[in-house]
């Protein structure tokens, strides 16, 4: 794996918790929907690019489930940068 696609599938992981309601979802409803963008990956995977963004300040996570931050949603909107995260294009989120 590259490390160019592991930082799109951080910045898909974040991006998929900024579209939905509350900000939340369990680790297998993360996985369908970073799936759903176009990156294939296990839960484990999954579960491990979670941990590596919740010390980053980007998630907080409570029991299966992750919460996106307020700096999470930064990085998301382009208003913050993180080294490991890809800094999504012009146009690449649509809010």
């Amino acid at each position: 794996m590259s490390d160019s696609t592991l930082r799109d599938r951080r910045l898909a992981c974040l991006a998929a918790l900024f579209f939905e309601r509350g900000y939340r979802l369990p680790l297998r409803a993360l996985r369908a929907k970073v799936e759903e963008i176009g990156y294939a990956a296990s839960l484990d995977r999954i579960a491990t690019d979670c941990a590596w963004l919740a010390e980053q300040g980007l998630l907080a996570p409570k029991g299966d489930a992750v919460t996106l931050t307020d700096r999470g949603a930064d990085i998301v909107l382009g208003r913050a940068e993180q080294p490991g995260v890809k800094r999504p294009e012009p146009g690449e989120i649509k809010v």
